[in-house]
């Protein structure tokens, strides 16, 4: 059995980063994909997809089916501007992300409905913008028959039970507003950021009177690597299509697909690893600045007890 294929997912068509990303993973994984939306090569390695990138779940469904066969034991997803520990290799990952047969890996997976939760990154939290897919998302949708392909909402719940998460459908009313209303403003960062929060108030009006309520359970993570063994690709890839259709955002869908067919689950708070991420303009500069815009850099200065760096644009990188 070959140990695992490494699956990179872009979420445009830039075909100038194949080579690169080639380069830097070729010495440490044999069996490596790309997974592009709208590949007009000809290239055997990479895999093209049609499917808006919120919804790049729907890009791993497809992805799992085109390897479908090749006998690995697990498939590791990364995004193509996250860059993997230069330590991390195919005949160690196994350590380093605590996976067997059995275990999938995920950065944090966390419940909608949890108010001291802060990750993703939420500048307005408890606020998460993508709260509202959760609210609006429902398996029974026109053009789109799903009777029987996923759980049903008393065995969904189950299932994210067992795996440690008491599913509540009820988003309570401190959600949909920041914990710090307004800003005091020092610069025109604050002007931008007082002008989000009055449109978040605006346009959560109504849950901020009532709350809101879930149709199906559902769960949130940071969805730019995870790793998932073979023994759960076909039900995980199912669930992964479905919640494409249906345009659930991503980082709902892939954790909950996950969640939904999963022996056991892994996570960054469990394995004492995290990854290192960036957000907004800001902090992707910060990024530059710290690593000098240099891989050779950030190699050399990687830092102690990371997993990843996220995001490296490498078009702007030397």
């Amino acid at each position: 059995m070959n140990s695992v294929a490494l699956l990179i997912i872009f979420n445009h068509n830039y075909e100038a980063n194949l080579d690169r990303l080639l380069k830097l993973y070729r010495s440490r994984f044999r069996h490596i994909w790309f997974i592009m939306p709208f590949y007009k090569g000809d290239r055997e390695d990479v895999i093209a997809v049609y499917e808006n990138s919120f919804y790049f779940q729907g890009f791993i469904a497809t992805a799992l089916q085109a390897i479908k066969g090749r006998n690995f034991e697990h498939y590791f997803f990364i995004s193509d501007d996250l860059y993997l520990n230069p330590e991390i290799n195919e005949n160690n990952y196994k350590e380093y992300f605590k996976v067997d047969k059995n275990t999938s890996f995920i950065p944090g997976i966390f419940s909608l409905n949890d108010s001291a939760e802060s990750r993703p990154f939420r500048p307005h939290g408890p606020w998460w913008p993508h709260l509202r897919s959760a609210i609006n998302f429902k398996i029974d949708q026109p053009g789109i028959e799903t009777d029987g392909l996923l759980p049903s909402y008393d065995k969904a719940v189950e299932l994210l039970n067992k795996h440690g998460f008491n599913f509540s459908p009820f988003l309570p009313r401190r959600m949909f507003f920041g914990k710090n209303i307004f800003k005091v403003i020092r610069n025109k960062r604050d002007v931008s950021l007082n002008i989000e929060r009055l449109k978040l108030l605006s346009e959560n009006s109504k849950y901020i009177l009532t709350g809101a309520k879930l149709k199906y359970p559902l769960v949130g993570s940071y969805s730019d690597i995870f790793i998932i063994p073979a023994n759960i690709s076909e039900t995980f890839a199912l669930y992964c299509g479905i919640f494409a259709a249906l345009h659930l955002f991503v980082e709902i869908a892939i954790p909950t697909a996950l969640a939904l067919s999963a022996i056991n689950i892994i996570t960054e708070g469990e394995i004492g690893l995290q990854g290192e991420t960036y957000w907004r303009n800001e902090g992707i500069r910060e990024c530059e600045i710290k690593y000098r815009k240099s891989l050779n850099y950030l190699n050399r200065n990687f830092p102690s007890g990371k997993l990843y760096v996220h995001p490296i644009k490498l078009s702007k990188w030397t």
